[in-house]
């Protein structure tokens, strides 16, 4: 059951997962693009790494963008993801590994703090910055 309050994208994977029972990462994903839609889900945070945006989509997926090439990988397989990432952008197996240890380390909790932070903003005109009008003293 998706709420307004069930904003967090893990939780809201689990329940469709579960109440859907839908096993297909791409339905995953397409119900989930619907769900950021909708506003029952936050929508995925891009991390820059060098010439990179990595985007975490999925508890399992997350996506690799860099020039005009996207690749959608699989954590859950670590090989395949080096091997994908090294043919479609020509890159050291060291450097695919940072980046798949990043798309790792993404977690949606930080990402809802960060936005928390940008959110809360100093308060507009404080006392400080006022000037008292008392009226005509005569």
């Amino acid at each position: 059951m998706l709420s307004a309050k069930a904003a967090n994208r893990a939780e809201v994977e689990k329940s469709i997962r579960r109440n859907l029972k839908i096993e297909d990462s791409e339905t995953v994903r397409a119900v989930l693009s619907k769900t950021e839609r909708l506003g029952f889900a936050e929508t995925p945070v891009q991390k820059q790494y060098k010439e990179y945006l990595i985007e975490r989509d999925t508890q399992s997926t997350f996506t690799v963008r860099g020039g005009t090439s996207v690749v959608r990988l699989n954590l859950n397989d670590r090989e395949t993801a080096r091997k994908q990432l090294t043919d479609s952008f020509g890159m050291t197996s060291a450097k695919a590994d940072k980046i798949i240890d990043k798309a790792r380390k993404q977690k949606v909790s930080d990402n809802l703090l960060k936005r928390a932070r940008e959110k809360a903003r100093k308060p507009a005109g404080t006392l400080k910055d006022k000037k008292i009008d008392r009226g005509s003293r005569k």
